[in-house]
């Protein structure tokens, strides 16, 4: 139990952490728009999503309601850690006083979020994000909004199988590649993959105490899911700029060594030599392969 509630608390804070940063640095709007405001640590966050969602319902121009759409779904994403999460780590009458109050306020909002049995709470839908891929796609945020999409938290349980902590984060971020190769968020979407995959081996491996053959299936381990995802992962970064597929490659090769897959993670690092023929890490990684794997 304690290692799926650290697997979900990891992928929790990468996706938060992610959020929290605008995607899209170039992406700026008036200083007077309400929309502009990190809620993570406000003490008034439902009251500022009220604000911003006055902005999006005034705002006539198509380009400036998408923008302003994108960030009330980012308030949205931070309205969990602004009630109760930055009190979690010692829980008082100030989280559970946030924890009624988040679940007051999306009880009234079926359509943004929806009930997770799981963590006994609600989880936001994406629902500003895909309002602007789907009314809104002729302006430049529809690629912001799709990368906030491959980041949403889920719900449900994995249930210490190590196949279900890597395809349900990685498997949208892949979809986000494969469609938006080009988008300027391809880099950050790649950052946040790696990091998503070296966490959960981190946390999984480190709750094995006897060791496991990682050839054949065990309790919580499924080699064929587990290299499917791995290789949906490599598949998705064909049309990257080189470096944020090596840095990718990088990744993945670090993970089938882990997991002792030592002839996927040599052609890879042999992929990663034939582009950048200097790569100091695929180097050593490739010098430092068990001999004759």
């Amino acid at each position: 139990m304690n290692k799926i509630i650290n697997l979900l608390l990891i992928n929790l804070s990468i996706v938060l952490s992610s959020s929290l940063c605008w995607g899209n640095q170039d992406v700026m709007v008036p200083p007077h728009n309400a929309c502009v405001k990190n809620i993570s640590e406000s003490s008034t966050p439902i009251a500022d999503i009220k604000k911003c969602e006055k902005v999006a319902q005034s705002t006539i121009n198509r380009n400036e309601k998408a923008k302003a759409l994108l960030f009330l779904g980012r308030m949205h994403l931070q309205l969990p850690n602004a009630l109760m999460y930055r009190f979690f780590s010692a829980p008082s009458s100030k989280y559970f006083e946030g924890e009624k109050k988040f679940k007051t306020f999306c009880k009234t909002r079926p359509n943004e979020y929806y009930s997770d049995e799981v963590s006994g709470s609600y989880i936001y839908n994406g629902h500003h994000f895909n309002t602007i891929i789907a009314a809104y796609s002729e302006t430049e945020f529809v690629d912001d909004a799709a990368f906030e999409i491959a980041k949403l938290p889920q719900g449900g349980e994995c249930e210490g199988w190590l196949d279900c902590y890597l395809e349900n984060p990685l498997k949208p971020l892949c979809a986000f590649l494969k469609k938006y190769p080009y988008s300027p968020l391809a880099k950050d979407a790649v950052s946040t993959a790696n990091l998503i995959l070296k966490n959960t081996l981190d946390m999984w491996l480190g709750e094995i105490k006897t060791p496991i053959n990682y050839k054949v299936p065990s309790e919580g381990y499924n080699p064929d899911a587990i290299k499917t995802t791995l290789h949906n992962y490599e598949d998705s970064l064909s049309k990257l700029q080189k470096e944020d597929r090596v840095s990718a490659y990088m990744a993945i090769a670090s993970a089938w060594s882990r997991l002792t897959y030592y002839s996927e993670a040599k052609l890879l690092y042999l992929s990663i030599l034939k582009e950048i023929s200097e790569h100091d890490g695929a180097k050593k990684a490739l010098k430092n392969l068990p001999a004759g794997k």
